[in-house]
């Protein structure tokens, strides 16, 4: 079982959907052991199970004391039983207590899960949900290696979670401010009608949407709204503009009452806003629990300090690709525009690689290099590597075993040393490459990189290139008489 400070496991979500969740591993009351989804919310302290779930946990597991006055996004209060619940992510083990109330949380915008993880689990293992890189990691920020000349966004959330129990941010348009939610649970940007109220401005749309809580549903109008983030910067303070939908509701996200008073006793104000997950993701936030901080790395910063180029997938494809010889990309090359794969078997499991037709030789790039040199030898002798603008950069030579399709290759890369390549593709693409699998290799290989149904084909024992292009050509008559 891995150290808890190992945890790092990729985020899973429908397709355009930014809504954490990750596949936990648990072993019910009969002993028999299943997988499911759970939400990553940092908008709730507690963590919830669907009801459903309880039927299949032990006996002893169900304490006796009960949660109240949970606040819903719909405004109402709900109670709720606690339940003892353990699970695993990534290798890692966890046991924590759960709420169960009477409402279905089966579905959350259309993703079956079973559960929900709030913000103290988070605080609890010091854990950062990333959208530089869209994983679940364990904190590894401190004082002396990050600061706030580092990053392009910081700002501390550790007073929201003092006073709130979630992080909050300041909102502002003109003289006014709010208190604004960071809600990863929530896929919509949210004003409450109170913040008009009190001076906030927005454009109606006209038209009308449904937010669902964990208790019933309300009705917000669409709109569109100017408004700038507080964050902090090396020499002070710096407001950030944006210009955002979002959804306008009759209440507040959070009441306060009279009686609320922050660390210095002054009372609370309401919060009357959501920054919600599509937001986030398109900043490329890093909300780190560990160190109570939202911040995003000045780009330079991100490959050495967030990025593995290691990347885990829902489903693991390498018993299947054994058995085909066919690996898919990796991503949708429609999309993209160029091919990639992902290594799924052997010592260089999840790393992703470029399939250049342009490219004669293999290359690996020097922060994938860093990370995996242990897998490599170097190869005597000189060698450069040519770009498109006709200059040759000098390269070191290595030889490391690769597995595909339940076969070791040993390859020959050119490690390019320099970031800019490899920081340039998770620009534009938000994948971190490794490297380049070239024509040389391909060709040796009697590779094909078949674009119609986006995979690689590769020839298994006696198969040869022409039984290849047989197999292909009956795939395209069954398609053609599939259609008359």
């Amino acid at each position: 079982m891995k150290n808890e400070k190992d945890i790092r496991v990729t985020l899973i979500g429908e397709e355009g959907d930014p809504t954490p969740c990750i596949e936990v591993d648990y072993v019910d009351k009969y002993a028999q052991e299943h997988r499911g989804l759970m939400l990553l919310d940092s908008g709730s302290s507690d963590n919830f199970l669907s009801p459903d779930m309880g039927d299949g946990i032990g006996e002893l597991c169900h304490l006796k004391d009960v949660t109240e006055n949970i606040q819903t996004a719909t405004g109402e209060v709900v109670t709720a039983n606690n339940v003892h619940f353990s699970f695993a992510v990534g290798g890692c083990q966890y046991s924590e207590n759960f709420c169960i109330n009477d409402n279905q949380l089966a579905w959350i915008k259309g993703i079956k899960i079973i559960g929900i993880l709030g913000n103290t689990f988070f605080q609890k293992h010091r854990l950062v949900i990333d959208y530089s890189d869209f994983t679940l990691h364990t904190s590894q920020v401190s004082a002396c290696n990050l600061s706030i000349a580092d990053c392009d966004f910081f700002f501390p959330m550790e007073i929201g979670l003092e006073n709130y129990g979630v992080p909050v941010l300041c909102m502002k348009q003109g003289n006014q401010e709010i208190a604004a939610l960071v809600d990863t649970g929530s896929d919509s940007n949210i004003l409450s009608e109170s913040a008009m109220k009190d001076g906030f401005v927005c454009q109606p749309l006209g038209t009308k949407d449904t937010i669902s809580g964990l208790v019933g549903q309300m009705t917000a109008k669409d709109a569109i709204i100017d408004f700038g983030l507080l964050r902090l910067k090396a020499k002070g303070d710096h407001e950030i503009h944006h210009k955002e939908n979002v959804k306008v509701i009759p209440i507040n996200v959070i009441e306060t009452t009279d009686d609320q008073c922050d660390q210095e006793g002054r009372p609370l104000e309401p919060v009357q806003a959501v920054i919600g997950a599509s937001f986030i993701a398109k900043e490329g936030w890093a909300l780190d629990f560990g160190a109570k901080i939202i911040y995003k790395l000045k780009h330079v910063s991100v490959w050495n300090d967030n990025i593995s180029v290691r990347v885990e997938t829902e489903k693991d494809n390498s018993e299947k690709e054994m058995k085909t010889g066919r690996i898919s990309f990796f991503s949708d090359a429609t999309k993209i525009g160029m091919p990639f794969i992902r290594i799924s078997e052997g010592k260089l499991k999840g790393i992703i690689m470029m399939i250049d037709t342009g490219a004669s030789s293999n290359v690996l790039f020097g922060t994938a290099y860093n990370q995996l040199r242990d897998n490599f030898v170097p190869v005597e002798g000189n060698a450069s590597i040519f770009g498109i603008d006709g200059n040759s950069v000098k390269a070191d030579t290595i030889s490391g075993m690769v597995s595909f399709c339940g076969k070791q290759y040993e390859m020959t890369f050119l490690v390019r040393k320099e970031s800019d390549a490899f920081e340039g593709l998770y620009q534009n693409l938000g994948l971190p490459i490794s490297g380049i699998i070239g024509m040389n290799f391909m060709v040796e290989h009697n590779w094909m990189i078949d674009f119609s149904k986006q995979e690689i084909v590769i020839p298994q024992g006696d198969i040869s290139i022409t039984d290849l292009q047989t197999i292909f050509s009956k795939d395209k008559e069954r398609k053609v008489c599939a259609l008359v």
